[in-house]
């Protein structure tokens, strides 16, 4: 009898071990970018993701970056939840089976998100898996290239890099 018992049971356990190591978020847990040594020079922002081909991720992925900004009712004392905010989508340019590398394809457009304290990619903001392998390129990230009116709006509220002056 009670074998009939401990193989179900065994079952489940195994099933919702499975499901929440599936479950995992992944993040961004380190950026760094290139030092123009020109004013012509390009520079480029590589993020670091702690999802690699082991999850199934390919060069040429793009990925959905969001921030969970927790949000609290001063009046009540309360915490309301997380806020989700759209802040990117990245294109991976390096994978390996533990982590990757992306550069950044499309940024929120400000005016069309929450205000949050700090409107680029930073460590600590999620990802998800949007597309397999686009055809975006990874665009540059100059200083000049961050005024609103240069963008390029794309579907979801997301901007495209403009042109530089």
């Amino acid at each position: 009898m009670v074998r009939y018992f401990l193989i179900p049971l065994a079952f489940i356990i195994y099933t919702a071990t499975v499901a929440l190591a599936d479950s995992k978020e992944y993040s961004i847990f380190d950026v760094r970018r290139t030092f123009a040594m020109k004013d012509s020079d390009p520079i480029y922002r590589d993020y670091y993701i702690n999802m690699g081909s082991d999850n199934g991720l390919q060069v040429g992925d793009t990925l959905s970056v969001k921030r969970h900004v927790p949000i609290i009712d001063s009046y009540k004392n309360k915490a309301q939840g997380d806020m989700i905010v759209q802040i990117a989508k990245i294109k991976v340019i390096h994978s390996q089976p533990s982590m990757s590398v992306a550069r950044t394809i499309a940024e929120s457009s400000y005016q069309n998100i929450p205000v949050v304290q700090f409107e680029q990619i930073m460590m600590g903001d999620r990802v998800e898996l949007v597309s397999r392998n686009a055809e975006t390129e990874p665009t540059p990230v100059n200083e000049s290239q961050k005024k609103t009116d240069e963008k390029t709006e794309v579907k979801g509220g997301v901007t495209a890099p403009g042109p530089a002056l």
